[in-house]
């Protein structure tokens, strides 16, 4: 795990219960108003598969003297329609932990985790934050198209 401004960011481990619990909630309410995104949905996203195809999730937490709390999730899992590709989804920072480099860390640790676990590839994502991405190396394959978003690549 790394620590930055009191911040962790590491595996979710699916065996803790209460991480799990606050990182469905933090989900299902970022994606508030979504019907594809259901409680139920986002508990089975949050499940663990195996190669081929896997599916990991990163978790930011803020450890104070009587908790710890799960305060950004993010989700990379294989694409099941095409060899070595990688998608990153299901991503979000809770709103009072906003502009802290929170969604960066998430963004750097997944593709860190893709390079050291696969030879090479190629990872996607459709996001809004163009800019951000394009720090990582990503280039914009769509225009924007739906709500901002755009699919970006990046090869490795």
């Amino acid at each position: 795990m790394s620590n930055s401004k009191g911040i962790e960011v590491g595996v979710l481990d699916t065996g803790e219960p209460e991480k799990v619990i606050q990182s469905i909630e933090l989900l299902h309410g970022s994606f508030a108003g979504s019907d594809r995104y259901t409680v139920a949905r986002l508990s089975e996203e949050l499940k663990q598969l195996d190669v081929p195809l896997y599916r990991q999730f990163f978790i930011a937490t803020l450890r104070t003297n009587k908790e710890e709390r799960v305060v950004g999730i993010g989700g990379v899992k294989a694409a099941d329609w095409a060899s070595n590709t990688h998608i990153l989804y299901l991503s979000a920072v809770h709103p009072e932990f906003r502009n802290l480099g929170i969604g960066k860390r998430l963004v750097k640790d997944r593709v860190h985790w893709i390079r050291s676990n696969f030879s090479g590839g190629r990872v996607l994502v459709s996001t809004p934050k163009i800019e951000r991405f394009k720090q990582f190396g990503f280039r914009q394959v769509t225009e924007s198209c739906h709500k901002g978003r755009a699919i970006m690549l990046m090869e490795y």
